[in-house]
């Protein structure tokens, strides 16, 4: 009885399990923005009062409307609506006593031979907080960090 209930609190802590109302489809995927992410794209770490999340852009570069090469600051900054969506739909309902999240849009243009991204290749394409309003409790616009 131990070991069973110890393999399900095991399995509910586990990352990439999604609850209810936070994804869809059979390949667990968030939508935010108009593109349904996957959540293995996604690295999401908590604390009380921020949340800090990590999401890998390269498979959706097409879909955001970024050429190869371009950075967002240079074509106008397609990221904020996903940015939004991201901390309204997965970040706030996993952690709803978070005030703040903050987003960092990176892209892994490298992977081992076994799929895992190699971290210190990363090139980041922008970082954003978005606060909760305390009057509302809805997501504030999100605002880009300086780099």
């Amino acid at each position: 009885m131990r070991w069973t209930l110890l393999m399900l609190s095991l399995a509910c802590l586990r990352p990439g399990v999604a609850f209810a109302g936070e994804a869809t489809g059979p390949g667990l995927t968030v939508r935010a923005g108009g593109l349904s992410i996957k959540v293995s794209d996604l690295v999401m770490t908590a604390t009380p009062e921020k949340v800090f999340v990590l999401w890998d852009a390269l498979p959706y570069r097409q879909d955001l409307g970024l050429a190869a090469g371009v950075t967002p600051a240079v074509a106008g900054d397609p990221l904020a609506l996903v940015v939004a969506g991201l901390a309204q739909s997965y970040a706030f309902k996993r952690n709803p006593g978070s005030k703040l999240v903050h987003v960092t849009v990176v892209e892994f243009p490298e992977r081992d031979s076994y799929g895992t991204p190699r971290y210190e290749m990363q090139k980041i394409l922008g970082e954003y907080e978005v606060a909760m309003n305390p009057k509302t409790h809805k997501p504030l616009p999100p605002r880009p960090l300086p780099r």
